[in-house]
């Protein structure tokens, strides 16, 4: 990413403390206010833990390569494992901060971990380069479908994304700031750890990422996880089908990935896949030979001002179309959309049902204004960025029924082929 980035999917650590975690040593108060209270970002004042604070000591454990850990362990490992003597894995290794339970389950995925998942071609489909007042941005190097992998990678490193794990030493008189700049403070402790086991070369790059967080009491690798990372979907604490919170979920630090700009307008979205530990970056529309690569680091559906107040974190002031058009007609529009795509789905469903007109005047301007009614809905969705969104699956759904009815068979058939590609991407990300 550039320099400058978090994602909607992206969450760096959360609040670190689940109101209902025990043994913090916290008043019933402070807990809950503790547990409520998000991480300050910007110049803050009073940084660093309290003084007299005792850091209390923290043994991430790596007792084999196999799956001998105690389910409750913090374990440090590295994915795919590596033994003394080994060549390293040309397609990388990932540094995990998990729980013991959580590692036995992904290890026994049969098979894991297969190889990651290569674009068609011979060449690369994505090259990294200079954005004049962004940092780096990542481009197409050829013309990308809609639902193409554009390329995979394993992270740098993953790790919880709820900071109440890591022990620290609390006390009744320490206020909710205090707290939460020891929470910062054992954090950095936590991840450094993980990053001094990375090669040389993963170190390097790692260190070499954006950090929006220098003035607010992260360390420098706290910084750049809470800069850059990308909350997981499929990777849980807990038994298989598990939802996915803040307190049992996981955040990668992508490698190439880190360097995709933010747009409310994006073309791109990420999946996990566990067989092969590596996240994907899929075209969520067609993408031109030259184009830069967006991803949204937002909630697309959010208005304007909401997205906003997300992206400050990262020092971004977002000024997409979406973004610098937006009026209170978008704003409902954005906020309705799924209910809107409903509406349209059941008007089209009783259009279709109707019988068709005697009059052929009647039929083709019945079919025209249904079609166009579709095609401005569409249009609509395109200019708020929401074809990036799973709803888009549901749109072209829609235009899929009207072109195949007024037997446009030709578009009938492109818009199905899409659809189907959209309506893949959200199946994987669900998975």
């Amino acid at each position: 990413m550039p320099n400058k980035k978090k994602k909607a999917g992206k969450n760096g650590p959360t609040s670190g403390s689940s109101p209902n975690d025990q043994g913090l040593g916290l008043s019933d108060e402070l807990g809950v206010n503790l547990a409520k209270a998000k991480f300050l970002y910007g110049k803050v004042e009073n940084t660093g833990v309290p003084e007299g604070y005792k850091p209390v000591p923290f043994h991430g454990r790596e007792v084999s390569y196999a799956e001998d850990h105690p389910d409750a362990a913090v374990t440090y490992t590295t994915l795919p494992a590596t033994f003394i003597g080994d060549t390293p894995d040309p397609q990388g290794h990932t540094e995990w901060i998990v729980l013991g339970n959580t590692k036995k389950k992904i290890l026994a995925t049969p098979r894991f971990p297969r190889p990651i998942p290569r674009p068609l071609g011979e060449k690369p489909l994505h090259v990294i380069r200079e954005v004049p007042g962004m940092g780096l941005g990542v481009f197409a190097t050829r013309d990308i479908r809609v639902g193409e992998v554009i390329f995979a990678e394993r992270p740098f490193l993953i790790a919880p994304r709820n900071l109440s794990f890591v022990p620290a030493s609390y006390k009744d008189h320490y206020t909710v700031h205090q707290c939460k700049q020891i929470q910062l403070f054992e954090w950095e402790a936590t991840l450094k750890t993980a990053v001094d086991r990375m090669e040389d070369d993963a170190k390097e790059g790692f260190m070499q990422l954006a950090n929006s967080h220098k003035e607010d009491g992260s360390g420098p690798i706290g910084g750049i996880f809470r800069t850059n990372a990308f909350a997981l979907g499929g990777l849980v604490d807990g038994p298989v089908g598990t939802k996915i919170t803040d307190y049992n979920g996981y955040a990668a630090i992508a490698r190439d990935g880190s360097r995709i700009n933010h747009s409310c307008l994006p073309n791109t979205r990420t999946i996990f896949d566990i067989p092969s530990f590596s996240i994907q970056f899929l075209a969520t529309k067609n993408i031109k030979a030259g184009d830069e690569l967006f991803y949204a680091y937002c909630i697309l559906l959010d208005p304007a001002a909401t997205r906003q107040e997300t992206l400050a974190p990262y020092g971004i002031v977002c000024a997409c179309p979406a973004c610098v058009n937006a009026t209170p007609e978008s704003e409902l529009f954005r906020r309705t959309v799924t209910e809107l795509l409903a509406s349209l789905n059941s008007e089209v469903e009783q259009w279709v049902a109707k019988p068709v007109p005697a009059s052929f005047v009647a039929r083709v301007l019945g079919r025209e204004a249904i079609l166009a009614r579709v095609l401005t809905f569409q249009k609509q969705m395109i200019e708020e960025g929401l074809d990036a969104n799973d709803n888009y699956g549901t749109m072209l759904m829609i235009l899929h029924k009207v072109y195949n009815h007024v037997g446009k068979i030709h578009r009938a058939a492109r818009t199905f082929q899409d659809m189907l590609r959209y309506l893949a991407m959200a199946r994987l990300e669900k998975e």
